[in-house]
């Protein structure tokens, strides 16, 4: 600051903080942007202001964006991108890991090998950032991709089909039994063989394997329930051919008696 009065001369300068000092001219430091005052007086003791506007001032660090891309992972390399901004006095330049030094605020660097690499950028007012990235998943040379699995929903049905199963006879019997089927989407008709035929025969209009099963499982509880019937008879049929004997065996004996006491009259008389 300089202070000039062809008059009666300078007298004092007084700072923005206040500070005098008794020359024409004065200097003063400041770290910040904005407007700093400054005040002359001469030996009359006039007085002259002066406001001085500070805005270049930068001391804030730029910010710096490292990404990698992996679409060269076909050559065995990774491409990383660099970008570096700043909002006060712009980038300058940027330090890549080898020395190299690009100016702008954009550049790209590619490595084949895995490590950590570091990068700098500076603005235009001085001030310096550092970051890294670390690239840990080329393998062999060739970088491997992330993949994602995605795991297909399975929806399983657990609804038992619906199913009729009639027999056209109900007592036993010797002779062909029809049994009617009755399932959606399904058709079947199943023929029992006789007692002394061991064929059966089987029109089927699906596939339904389940359906199939179920019949047979139906036609087995049929043979069961047979086998019980008859062994009851059997057993009934038994008891009254023993009884019958029995009633035999007595009737001989009761006629023998009577024989016997018709003689002993006989031999009275």
């Amino acid at each position: 600051v300089e202070a000039i009065d062809i008059e009666s001369g300078v007298d004092t300068i007084t700072k923005p903080d206040g500070s005098i000092i008794n020359q024409s001219t004065a200097s003063y430091e400041v770290d910040k942007n904005g407007v700093y005052t400054f005040e002359a007086k001469d030996k009359k003791g006039n007085v002259s202001k002066r406001d001085v506007v500070i805005s270049n001032i930068d001391n804030i660090k730029p910010k710096l964006k490292i990404q990698a891309d992996t679409s060269g992972v076909l050559t065995g390399s990774v491409k990383i991108n660099i970008e570096a901004e700043d909002a006060e006095s712009k980038i300058q330049s940027i330090k890549l890991p080898d020395g190299k030094i690009i100016l702008g605020s954009k550049t790209v660097y590619e490595v084949s090998q895995n490590g950590t690499y570091y990068f700098m950028a500076k603005d235009n007012a001085g001030n310096e950032i550092i970051d890294f990235i670390v690239i840990n998943y080329i393998q062999s040379g060739i970088v491997v991709p992330l993949v994602n699995v995605v795991t297909p929903s399975i929806n399983v049905e657990t609804t038992q089909p619906e199913m009729k199963v009639r027999a056209s006879v109900a007592d036993c019997t010797n002779k062909k039994v029809t049994i009617n089927v009755e399932h959606k989407n399904a058709e079947i008709l199943i023929t029992k063989a006789s007692k002394n035929d061991e064929k059966k025969e089987y029109q089927q209009n699906t596939n339904n394997k389940d359906v199939e099963k179920k019949v047979l499982k139906t036609e087995e509880k049929g043979k069961e329930k047979s086998k019980d019937t008859r062994y009851y008879i059997d057993i009934l049929f038994n008891i009254i051919v023993m009884m019958i004997v029995m009633i035999i065996i007595l009737l001989i004996i009761w006629r023998r008696q009577k024989a016997k006491n018709e003689a002993l009259k006989t031999l009275k008389l």
